[in-house]
C-alpha cells in the first residue's frame, strides 16, 4: 500500500498535474477554517490518433466562446488563452497546436517582418 503523499510526490515527478492549494475559510457554508488541498488545471486529453481537424475545431470553439463558457460555470472564469499556452504540461495535439499558432499574438520588432 502506498500512502497518498508518496503517490503525490511520485506523480509530480512524472507529470506535474497538481498544485498545492488553500481553500480559504468560509469559502463553503460551515467551513470556519482554511483547508490545505490540491488543485489541477482543466485539460482535455485525446488519443494520439484523434483527427487533427476535430482537435482544432474543439480548441477553437472553446477559446472563442469563453464568455459563454464563463456564464455556464465559474470554473471557466480561470481559463485564459495566454495562460493556457504557458501552463501546458503535456504535448499539444497537432490540431490544438495549430489553433494556438494561428492566434498567437505577435509582440516586439519581429512582428514587422512576419
Amino acid at each position: 500500500l502506498i500512502s497518498i503523499p508518496n503517490q503525490f510526490k511520485k506523480s509530480q515527478t512524472q507529470i506535474p498535474i497538481w498544485k498545492r492549494h488553500i481553500i480559504e475559510k468560509n469559502t463553503y457554508q460551515n467551513q470556519p477554517n482554511a483547508i490545505k488541498s490540491i488543485s489541477q488545471a482543466n485539460f482535455l486529453v485525446v488519443r494520439q490518433n484523434f483527427h487533427a481537424k476535430d482537435a482544432y475545431i474543439i480548441t477553437k470553439t472553446l477559446f472563442e466562446n469563453l464568455t459563454f463558457m464563463r456564464a455556464l460555470h465559474d470554473a471557466a472564469k480561470g481559463i485564459q488563452t495566454n495562460t493556457s499556452r504557458q501552463e501546458m504540461i503535456l504535448p499539444l495535439h497537432p490540431g490544438a497546436k495549430r489553433y494556438f499558432v494561428e492566434t498567437e499574438e505577435c509582440t516586439g520588432i519581429f512582428c514587422l517582418f512576419n
